[in-house]
């Protein structure tokens, strides 16, 4: 549709080195550590500014007990059940609180390790990730069509700091969830991805094509259990 319109399509373009940079079974961002190498993995430096930025912001209230990362986990263990303080409690919770007793660990030390994963995703994401598949063979792409419903395209730009829209395509026939299709840029290439979009979106409405912005029709929601507990 986008190609009989004008677009030029460019297929075969790829994320180099991706399997080293996202976990190709799932989503994992500790996937460096899974592969022996923690200083390659966005976990490293994540759950040390998660530290940092929540202990901050905790630190600056004053209408709570609540004035740290310890504090928050000691928190959820005396409200275990409703926390999700520990594995298999809380459904909303399946891993427990396992993000905030591995920010704690780090005490928010930007050590050898943490700056090495932050240069590795950096250059493995941007310059030589996105930039690099944008630059496929003599072709200048503006920029890159991929599908959100895929934890690890959003996983890569998120890694980068660059943009991604997602376009509304349709809903599934089974679920009657949304999906879509999305566009990844460059670096504040934000206005040309809007601009891009909305292009995409205008022309769906135009050519009465079946794939298009849909109401969600929650087919599955009298089906699914959601278990629930009262203690």
């Amino acid at each position: 549709m986008i190609e009989d319109a004008g677009a030029i399509i460019v297929n075969n373009t790829e994320i180099p080195n991706y399997q080293t940079i996202v976990s190709l079974t799932g989503w994992n961002w500790d996937f460096g550590s899974a592969r022996g190498y923690p200083n390659e993995s966005e976990y490293t430096y994540v759950k040390t500014d998660f530290y940092n930025s929540l202990q901050m912001y905790l630190s600056e209230l004053s209408n709570t007990t609540v004035r740290s990362v310890a504090d928050v986990i000691q928190f959820n263990n005396e409200h275990a059940v409703q926390e999700g303080a520990n594995p298999g409690l809380n459904p909303a919770f399946a891993s427990g609180q396992d993000l905030l007793l591995a920010s704690l660990e780090t005490g928010g030390v930007t050590n050898s390790t943490y700056w090495e994963a932050l240069k590795f995703y950096q250059q493995s994401t941007r310059e030589g990730g996105i930039d690099a598949a944008l630059r496929h063979g003599n072709h200048k792409i503006d920029a890159l069509l991929v599908p959100p419903d895929v934890g690890q395209t959003y996983q890569i730009a998120a890694q980068a700091g660059y943009p991604m829209i997602t376009i509304p395509a349709s809903i599934h026939s089974l679920s009657g969830m949304p999906f879509g299709l999305a566009l990844v840029g460059t670096a504040f290439s934000e206005a040309t991805l809007i601009q891009y979009a909305s292009a995409i979106e205008d022309l769906q409405r135009v050519s009465e094509s079946k794939y298009h912005r849909a109401r969600p029709q929650w087919l599955g929601l009298s089906v699914d259990n959601i278990p629930v507990s009262n203690q």
